[in-house]
């Protein structure tokens, strides 16, 4: 089976970052502070881990998308949930 997307190790933080800067610089100062926090470190290590070893979706490409699709100002709600992909060829 395909894997899902590359490994985090291919995706470096400038390239994270710059994902997040790329359409919108509203999100960008609003979470630069986190993208530095130990908490967010640990998470990319053990994402970075499952990316490798498991399919896991969406793409590292689409993790920040919504940033890039969403201005902040425009955001009334945040709903936090499970994500709804479950399966290839699911993720928007």
């Amino acid at each position: 089976m395909e894997r899902a997307s590359r490994p985090l190790k291919h995706w470096s933080t400038n390239k994270r970052k710059k994902s997040v800067e790329s359409d919108n610089v509203e999100w960008k100062r609003i979470l630069a502070p986190c993208f530095s926090t130990p908490n967010f470190k640990k998470m990319e290590i053990w994402l970075q881990k499952e990316y490798e070893e498991n399919d896991v979706l969406p793409p590292t490409s689409l993790i920040f998308n919504v940033f890039n699709l969403t201005r902040y100002n425009e955001v009334k709600v945040v709903i936090i949930g499970q994500d709804p992909y479950h399966d290839h060829n699911q993720v928007s």
